[in-house]
Formats: structure tokens, sequence, C-alpha cells
């Protein structure tokens, strides 16, 4: 358990982003470490990336770096390996904060989506996020079995991680490895979407777009291999990863965002080698191959005891995009409150007749609604009592607090020859009533045609629940 420090803040992609880092006390095994974002006065983050760092010789390496389930932290482990380190891990948690959403109000929008391997020396998987609502923002790895911490138990080995990163748009990679002493373990890959569009309450608030960069290292002529990569411009650093290629044994020693302040402290004497600007946004993977001696095998016999590392960093961005609502729509005029009867409706482009018939549209039941199929302007047309002056049309589309809809209404007195009352486009925050003025018509029938649903014109779908008519006389 740890406390995080904050040490940095900056403002990217119309977001707010932030690094606290906190340091579990020398250990051979760190087992539960992790740090939280947010102190009492500053506690409005959400945390939704982070990373570690291991000892460098003999060698403490990465086990897991993963979210909590609460958005609150990020969780570390780490151990060493063969040769005993008793050394300290340095934990980092990101922390974000979207201005006009409330904490609360971010995390309804986050969502964990984990997946474990199989038990086996050399695990590996992938995480999915439901890619149709959400957008990838990061992920993590945990290995869930170790060796027993009990001497008694004669358990040695352990696996360790080496591999930690997106390897596609909505999917998150974890795999590890054993050496020299067999140690089989299933491993847990994470993956942290956010919302695509992104809810306030029932109304829409904005979109998030993620994407992420990638800087790949060639094996050096020594154990240790240090990538950086910056996130793309104009995008917030919000996770990181890194995937070390081994011939034998390459191991993930850290993994960290380096938008922090990479100087020696007297807790802290091992900093990164390098030292970056304060607002510098980047993710840095270093790897080091690890010892090929164990008892009985003799250095001598290996000219080079260390395997040299291939490495790729990855570093997570994201912009967020307020919506750009629509201009009110001009308002009726307040004489125009007398409901007109509807008496009929047709559609010849009802998705499913049986259940999602277009008479749901005038059944006053807000819990019915009638549905289109896909395809160029979907419309219906609605029979009224009578021949009546229009000046009045109220819709409440069923999908609108998440959609924009955009539409034509037409007034008809028999059916035959139409007149436009109104081109407009809904608010896209409500999927109660919407009023809207139309030019005072007599009319038989109305016709609403939805030219865009949010997806092109080309593939438009209407979704409504109630439609109600007015008239001035």
């Amino acid at each position: 358990m740890g406390q995080g420090r904050k040490i940095n803040e900056f403002s990217a992609g119309g977001v707010i982003v932030s690094v606290w880092k906190d340091i579990d006390p020398p250990k051979h095994h760190h087992n539960d470490f992790q740090v939280d974002v947010g102190v009492p006065g500053d506690d409005d983050w959400v945390c939704i990336g982070g990373g570690g760092k291991g000892h460098l010789y003999p060698g403490n390496y990465l086990t897991a770096s993963f979210p909590s389930d609460d958005f609150k932290s990020w969780k570390l482990r780490s151990r060493d390996h063969i040769d005993g380190d008793e050394s300290p891990l340095i934990g980092y948690a990101i922390g974000m904060k979207i201005p006009g959403l409330t904490k609360a109000e971010l995390i309804s929008n986050l969502k964990i989506f984990p997946n474990d391997s199989v038990e086996t020396n050399h695990p590996f998987t992938s995480a999915w996020i439901d890619g149709d609502e959400y957008t990838l923002l990061g992920g993590g790895a945990h290995i869930t079995r170790q060796p027993s911490e009990d001497p008694q138990s004669g358990e040695i080995g352990g696996n360790m991680l080496t591999g930690c990163y997106i390897d596609s748009t909505i999917s998150w990679h974890a795999r590890s490895k054993d050496h020299f002493y067999p140690w089989k373990s299933p491993i847990t890959a994470f993956a942290i979407g956010i919302r695509k569009t992104l809810k306030k309450g029932n109304e829409v608030f904005g979109t998030a777009i993620t994407t992420f960069h990638s800087l790949d290292t060639q094996p050096q002529a020594y154990d240790l291999t240090e990538t950086t990569v910056r996130p793309l411009p104009g995008y917030a650093l919000c996770g990181g990863g890194g995937a070390a290629y081994f011939r034998e044994s390459v191991l993930i020693l850290a993994l960290v965002p380096t938008t922090l302040e990479n100087f020696p402290t007297p807790t802290d004497p091992t900093p990164l080698p390098v030292i970056l600007a304060q607002n510098d946004q980047s993710f840095t993977a270093i790897a080091k191959g690890a010892q090929n001696e164990f008892p009985g095998y003799h250095a001598l016999q290996d000219p080079n005891p260390h395997e040299s590392a291939h490495l790729t960093a990855f570093a997570m961005g994201i912009k967020v995009i307020p919506i750009a609502l629509p201009p009110p729509n001009p308002p009726p005029p307040p004489s125009c409150n007398n409901p007109v009867t509807i008496t009929d409706s047709y559609s010849p482009v009802t998705l499913n007749p049986a259940s999602l018939p277009d008479t749901k549209v005038w059944d006053n039941d807000l819990n019915t609604f009638w549905m289109s199929k896909v395809g160029q302007k979907p419309w219906i047309r609605l029979g009224l009592q009578g021949q009546k002056r229009v000046c009045r049309v109220d819709i409440a589309w069923r999908d609108g607090n998440v959609r924009i809809y955009k539409f034509t209404i037409e007034l008809s007195p028999d059916n035959v020859t139409w007149t436009m009352g109104i081109t407009g486009q809904s608010q896209g925050n409500t999927s109660s009533y919407e009023s809207y003025a139309v030019t005072p018509t007599s009319a038989g029938f109305i016709r609403i045609t939805v030219t865009d649903s949010g997806s092109g014109p080309n593939t438009a779908q209407a979704q409504i629940t109630e439609v109600k008519v007015f008239t001035d006389q």
C-alpha cells in the first residue's frame, strides 16, 4: 500500500494528467504494493495507467503492473531471481481528470476487461475491450502464481514479465516466462477501455479518441536496453508498455511514465539514465538480460553471461473533443398548443413490423418505439384527423441522449403535394420530447425523414418513441 506523491501535472488533448510516485522499502519479493492517486484537497484524480521500476543489479524484475478495480491505484509486484537482490520497488500511477466531468462521471465511462491465460512455463494472453462502445486507453499484466515465501516449501524460481503492451487497437497483451528453474503460472492481461462517446449522466459530453506510438530498439552489446517513446502530438499520456524479445532470458525491469522528476534523492538513488524536461510526456521501458549463471553452471563457458535485449516501448495517448451542440431550435409560438389527433401511420422501412411497428410512435407510451432499417433517409408518415393548420411537432427520439439526428418535417393536405416545414436537428442530450416549430401549414399528413443519425447519410437509422402534433386553431 502506498500513498503516491504527485510529481507532475500537465494538460494536453483536452484532459489533465498527473504522475504519482511512491517507493516500497527494500525486499527480495514485492508482493503487495500499490500507488494511490489523489490526496485530501486534490482528490478528483482517476488512475488510468502506471508502471514500476525494479533494481538493475543483480536484478529485481517486474511480475505485475495493473489497475485497481476502483480506479484509485496502480498495483505492482516484483521479485529477484537466482541472485538475491533485496532492493526497493519504485511505483508510478497516472491520474487523469477531464474538465467538465466529475470523478464519478469519469469512472462511469471507464471499464476494465481482464482475461486469464492457462498455467504454463511461458504464459501469454490478450484482453479485449468491447470495441463497439469503448476505445483502448491502456492496460496491464499480473502473473498470478509465484513460489511460496516459506523456505520450507522447497519452491524456487518464479515467472517474470517479458511483455505488457498494446497488440491491436482493441486489445492488450501480457506475457512472461520462467528462467532456468521451471515454474508454471497463469498470467492475467488487463485492457482498460474508455467510452468513445463520453456521457455526463444521461447526456452526451464528448468524444474520446485514443492512439499509441511505439519505438523499437535493436539488441545492444550489453545486457541493459532502454527505450523511450512519446505519445503523438496533441494527445495526453494515459499509459504505456514494453515488449522484450529474447533468445533466452530478457526480462522487463521497468515500465515507467517518464513525465516526472528524474533526479536522485536519498530514497531513490538510482534515477532513470535519461533526464527529461518536466513537461515532457513519454513512457520508458527497460529490459535486462538475466544471468545465465546458476548452481552447476560455470560462467567461463559463456563469455557473455547476459542476453542482449531487443525492446519495444509503447506510449498510449488520449484526447477528448467536447460535443458541439447545435443551436436551439426556434421555439413554437405560445398559441401553438392545441393537440392534433394522429389516426394512422405508415413507413416502408420499418425494421420489425411485428415488434417495432410504426404505430408505436403515436400510442402515448414512452416505453415503446418504432425503429427503421438502416439505409438512406428512412421516413415515417402520419395521418391526422381532418385538415389542421400544423405549427408544431414534438418528437421523442429513443436514443436522443446519445445521438444527434438530422431530419426534415414535411406537410401535405392530400399525401401528394408536400411542403417543407422544417429542416432541423435534435439536441443530442435528451430522450424526452423536443419541440420543433414548423411553418404553419394546413395539413392532413406529416412526414418525418431522417437524413443522418450520426453515421453518414447512407447509413441512417431512425428510433422514435413518440410524436405529437399541434395546431394554433
